[in-house]
């Protein structure tokens, strides 16, 4: 066998790995943009029909130990309900990249925070961050020196909570990032694709929702973000 015959094999070779590659790659999208199309269609409906509903929000949200939002001892309610979706290319597929539903717990408070000593500013501003809400600084001076005294926030209490759906088409798997469902904390579940159906969907709203569910204990937790 000559030099040339074993560059072809070694060619060929390689040529039906990558046919092999591709295939399992179009499966495995295939698989993980249907579930993300289901996830997407869940929430279509999910949203329009909690827009009526404007159901309780049994959550706490503390911004700091004075000031909380807790919907067991105030009416609070999720509202506002929306959704989003948007799509990518891919080798040469038209592939979701994300979908993506939020809300608003709106109590109809408006919250004024004091804070003297910087790192308890700090704490309070990565809590307002993680709400969702904006709301500037203003640093509190002394009127004859000029010292810094204090950093005052000033804010209506309005929480942002969402769920955000990203497939991962080459290894077949649905990662969800649910934020403030009833505290100020992010958490990033996955799920092989196949898995990601309406039983699950129905945990994770019962979850949003203040019910028993299995979401988390069914998936693997990738990362838990709380605000210090």
């Amino acid at each position: 066998m000559g030099f040339l015959d074993d560059l072809k094999k070694q060619a060929q070779a390689l040529q039906k790995q990558q046919r092999i590659d591709e295939a399992a790659f179009e499966r495995n999208a295939m698989l993980t943009d249907a579930a993300c199309k289901t996830v997407f269609q869940y929430w279509l409906e999910l949203a329009r029909d909690l827009n009526v509903i404007r159901p309780p929000a049994r959550g706490r949200w503390v911004f700091d130990t004075a000031n909380t939002l807790d919907g067991m001892l105030e009416r609070l309610h999720f509202e506002d309900f929306r959704i989003d979706s948007r799509r990518k290319r891919m080798r040469d597929l038209e592939l979701y990249d994300h979908a993506v539903i939020t809300c608003w717990v709106r109590g109809g408070r408006r919250m004024e925070i004091t804070k003297d000593f910087p790192p308890e500013a700090e704490r309070v501003a990565t809590r307002i961050q993680q709400a969702g809400i904006v709301a500037p600084v203003d640093m509190l001076r002394d009127d004859v020196t000029g010292k810094f005294r204090a950093s005052r926030f000033e804010f209506d209490a309005d929480v942002r909570v969402g769920a955000r759906a990203v497939p991962d088409h080459e290894q077949g798997k649905l990662q969800f990032t649910t934020t403030n469902f009833d505290r100020l904390e992010s958490l990033i579940v996955e799920f092989p694709a196949q898995r990601v159906g309406t039983e699950l969907l129905d945990e994770l709203a019962k979850w949003w929702l203040g019910e028993p569910n299995t979401f988390t204990a069914s998936g693997q937790i990738v990362q838990i973000i709380e605000p210090r």
